[in-house]
């Protein structure tokens, strides 16, 4: 593999603004109830029974990064779209009685921009119309007081004093009390996404903005760069047709369907067709070449050549389509800052499972994963990155006080040096990694 390659887009200018996920805490979201899950920079595995919350995880942290890149006009709720699409009532917790309210809060890890952590809280109101869901409590602030500050610093604090009044603080001098500017603002939308319409105040545009501008904008790519896919959405009839060509498909679509228009955005940008083919050629030996094709004047397709024979995507199994996604997630010049996949290892042979684990220890630094799997040999690939504390793994039980525990080498120890490996352990039920329905 061309490692000048690799290591040269490490240099981009979106991963040296990336913020990564410290933390997680969520509270009433479907059968969630956990505090401060905190997460690795690089892999972060989650495993346990069907139903234990795993993917409801990953649509939790995920609520706010739909929210801010959905494509709704300003004059549309994004938030009150995310919750129909969620069924309204049914994002509660089935055990609670309506009205009654939902808490998320991320952590920012922003610790290699020079910024203390950031912290983001959205709290909602979740009742039995559509009148009944609104914003109780969002607010931005740094995690930690800093310098001389007694407490600390929110950026903004909306609703929890009055629906619909948002408090925006200034900051001045490091001895002084930052001054609070009140301006009204729409319950019913996050902060994030009336941005413009608060620039149409005077005070907000003129002695806030410049302060507040930089860091909202940091949140704001976070969230944009949050990536989440399920291999069980993704459309593999549609990736095997010729697809119309769409200039600038920088990200992959969550049902996967504009993967040819992505190859060919960052093989015009970077060259990397070629860098792609080299690294699938991981798993296919006789691979010589992946080229995007003129299906028509407009439509476009892939071929690939392997041991002197040419192959259109429909000629290639679900799994090769699948591993081919996930080279490009893995690989891509222009990562996600965070990446969540729900069972990636779906259709995938087990020993292309144990490549994909080792891309991802392997990759650039930019990319933090949150992967959802029931597979023991795409586990066993993890094991000594576990060891070595470049991988979280935690572990989902509803049936016990602490539903999500982050699982430690300490607590494996006397089995790993035994040469255990996490999927072995998966495999015969370790009741310390669960995974098992009975």
């Amino acid at each position: 593999m061309n490692n000048d390659f690799w290591a040269n887009q490490t240099n981009d200018e979106n991963l040296k603004r990336a913020a990564m996920l410290k933390s997680f805490s969520v509270n009433s979201y479907r059968n969630l109830n956990a505090d401060k899950i905190s997460f690795k920079n690089k892999v972060n595995l989650f495993i346990g029974p069907n139903n234990s919350g795993k993917s409801n995880l990953i649509d939790a942290i995920s609520f706010s990064s739909r929210i801010i890149n959905s494509e709704k006009r300003e004059s549309e709720s994004a938030f009150l779209d995310e919750l129909n699409k969620r069924n309204w009532g049914d994002l509660l917790n089935r055990k609670l009685a309506k009205p009654a309210k939902i808490k998320l809060e991320w952590v920012l890890d922003t610790s290699r921009l020079g910024y203390p952590d950031l912290s983001y809280c959205l709290e909602f109101m979740v009742g039995d119309n559509q009148q009944n869901f609104y914003i109780t409590d969002e607010h931005l602030r740094f995690s930690e007081a800093v310098r001389n500050q007694s407490r600390p610093f929110d950026f903004f604090r909306c609703h929890n004093e009055e629906l619909g009044l948002g408090k925006f603080s200034v900051r001045t001098r490091e001895n002084r009390t930052a001054k609070i500017i009140d301006l009204k603002v729409n319950p019913r939308e996050s902060v994030f996404r009336q941005i413009s319409s608060l620039l149409d105040d005077e005070k907000f545009r003129l002695k806030l903005y410049p302060n507040f501008q930089p860091t909202v904008k940091l949140v704001q790519e976070t969230f944009a760069a949050f990536h989440t896919y399920s291999s069980t959405v993704f459309e593999l009839m549609a990736m095997r047709e010729a697809v119309d060509y769409e200039m600038g498909a920088r990200y992959l679509d969550r049902n996967g369907a504009n993967l040819v228009n992505v190859l060919l955005y960052l093989d015009e940008k970077y060259d990397f067709i070629d860098q792609y083919t080299e690294v699938m050629r991981e798993l296919i030996p006789g691979l010589e070449r992946i080229k995007v094709i003129h299906a028509s004047e407009r439509k476009r397709s892939l071929r690939l050549i392997i041991d002197n024979n040419n192959y259109q995507l429909h000629e290639m199994s679900d799994g090769t389509i699948k591993a081919m996604i996930m080279a490009l997630l893995v690989w891509s010049p222009e990562p996600a800052t965070i990446l969540a996949i729900d069972e990636p290892e779906i259709n995938i042979h087990p020993a292309w499972l144990k490549v994909i684990a080792n891309w991802m220890l392997r990759s650039p630094a930019g990319s933090q994963w949150l992967i959802s799997t029931h597979s023991p040999d795409f586990l066993d690939s993890f094991t000594e990155a576990f060891v070595d504390g470049r991988v979280g793994v935690f572990v989902f039980d509803t049936n016990q006080p602490e539903q999500i525990m982050d699982l430690t080498p300490a607590m494996l120890e006397p089995r790993l040096n035994e040469g255990w490996e996490l999927g072995d352990l998966y495999r015969v039920g370790d009741p310390l990694l669960g995974g098992w329905p009975w």
